[in-house]
């Protein structure tokens, strides 16, 4: 097959163009030499320039024909300055010792380095190159060529690498009203692989006020992931009439996404103050101050259900108040 030539990263048409315009400019300022001595001295350099040409091109040339393609394998979505990319990639129909020409540009479409890789006998290359630490932070783009065949592939350079995974879909929903109490559920949609999950919950009795873990997985990977076993919580989710703090805890050992969300339950029992209706009846009357008189010990217990006046104590206070609020 009669092919054409070109160098690396060019074009064969290119490279001819760029000759026939050298060549050109040469000739003209050959005809413009009025003395014959000089004008001879000028085509004899003319001459030379077109012999060094074409051994420059007979040395580094690929011979390309019709029908020729190239592949660039995906790189990593994601690197940091300082990092080592590694670039491979194919030509069709395979051949060995042929220049593939690779120019990796920045976000600003300057070049961070041109590189020239051949291919091996089933037409494979590969190459690296090491980020510049003054690298903009954008989209790069990696250039391949191979005869008039192009190829192109992108990463993102950034100052930190984000997280490979997705947390979303809360239930119940942040800021949402109304949620029965406990709720039906507390969980959370993930996305991705080898992931560890942590629940936690803000407990708001007065002697506390901390953050606790109430569920756990680990190495787990898409899916939702629910609480439901609120019986082993005693009296935590159990308030009417108020707002609940959960947080999401999600890493995959390197990054890690920290999500909080909130929730109001029922705001009346039967239309009184849900806060009051401590046994969870959707009424407030003598069984409410059965179970505050039951747990009175000076001191709120759990998250302070039975604290309906919220003094840190459970005592003749809060019967007062279950009484005047009763339905």
């Amino acid at each position: 097959m009669i092919g054409r030539k070109i160098i690396p990263g060019i074009s064969g048409w290119g490279v001819f163009n760029r000759i026939k315009n050298k060549i050109k400019k040469q000739i003209t300022k050959l005809f413009s030499i009025k003395s014959l001595k000089n004008r001879m001295k000028h085509l004899a350099g003319v001459m030379t320039i077109l012999s060094l040409l074409s051994s420059s091109l007979l040395i580094s040339v690929n011979v390309v024909g019709e029908g020729e393609s190239i592949t660039l394998d995906p790189v990593d979505a994601y690197y940091l300055r300082g990092d080592t990319v590694f670039i491979n990639g194919s030509i069709t129909p395979p051949e060995a010792d042929k220049y593939v020409g690779i120019e990796v540009q920045d976000c600003n479409s300057d070049r961070i380095i041109f590189l020239s890789p051949t291919t091996n006998d089933t037409g494979y290359f590969s190459t690296n190159f090491v980020i510049p630490t003054g690298t903009p932070f954008g989209v790069c783009t990696i250039y391949a060529s191979y005869g008039d065949a192009r190829a192109n592939t992108t990463f993102i350079l950034c100052e930190e690498i984000p997280p490979q995974f997705s947390v979303s879909n809360p239930y119940p929903a942040n800021e949402s009203t109304e949620i029965s109490r406990p709720p039906t559920n507390i969980s959370i949609q993930v996305n991705g692989t080898n992931l560890n999950i942590y629940f936690y919950f803000y407990n708001m009795t007065p002697v506390t006020d901390t953050w606790t873990q109430f569920a756990s997985w680990t190495g787990v990977s898409t899916g939702r992931y629910n609480f439901t076993d609120f019986t082993e919580r005693g009296n935590d989710f159990l308030w009417g009439n108020t707002t609940y703090y959960w947080w999401v805890n999600v890493t995959d050992g390197s990054a890690w996404v920290n999500k909080s969300y909130s929730y109001t339950t029922v705001e009346l029992a039967n239309g009184a103050n849900a806060r009051l209706d401590v046994d969870n009846d959707a009424n407030v009357f003598v069984g409410d101050l059965n179970d505050v008189w039951a747990n009175r010990n000076g001191q709120a217990t759990y998250d302070g259900i039975y604290d309906v006046d919220d003094d840190g104590n459970v005592f003749v206070g809060d019967l007062n108040t279950i009484w005047a609020g009763r339905s």
